[in-house]
Order: structure tokens, then sequence, then C-alpha cells
């Protein structure tokens, strides 16, 4: 008899343990999906911002090229133009750490 008693009790403190474990797995999932969501919609209005940052700005450059040199205005063009920036960037920091590594 008493070990049918602590079997049950066994038995049921089991299933409340699952029962706890699959809400739990749920509420992860929930927050889960709703963090994924959150990155997507922030990634989506950040390219939004990207995107009209670079028609104004594609826009200003037009208006200061009649005055100046023209440049072609296309893509690739643009990103040469950002990859030598980012990489003289780099270059610089570089060159700072170095510096300060030498001298401290």
């Amino acid at each position: 008899m008493k070990d049918k008693t602590v079997l049950l009790y066994l038995i049921i403190g089991l299933l409340l343990f699952g029962i706890l474990v699959a809400i739990a797995y749920q509420i992860r999932q929930d927050i889960y999906r709703t963090d994924f969501a959150n990155q997507v919609q922030a990634h989506r209005d950040q390219v939004a911002r990207l995107e009209k940052s670079s028609s104004y700005m594609s826009l200003s450059f037009k208006s200061n090229s009649q005055n100046t040199q023209a440049e072609p205005n296309n893509v690739a063009t643009k990103q040469s133009l950002l990859l030598k920036q980012q990489q003289q960037l780099y270059l610089d920091f570089a060159q700072t750490m170095q510096f300060m590594i030498h001298f401290c």
C-alpha cells in the first residue's frame, strides 16, 4: 500500500514537472520569436533609413556636382569609395593603436 502511494505521488510529480517544462519551453519559444521579429524589424528600419539617407545624399551630391566635377553615380563606384574609406579608417586606427602601444 505504501509503495503504491509513493509511486502515485512520483507519477503526479513527474507529470507536473513535465507540464512546467512544456510551459517554460513555450514561453521561451514566444520570447525567441518576439526577439527575432524585433531584430528583423530593426534591421528593416535601419535599411529604410539608409536608403532614404543615401537617396538624400545622392540628391545632394547631384546638386553639388553641377558646380564641381561630375562623377558617375552608380552603385559600384559608391561601394568602391566606401571600401577605400573603410580601409583607410582601419589603417588609421591601427597606426594610432601602434603609436599608443609604443609610447605607453
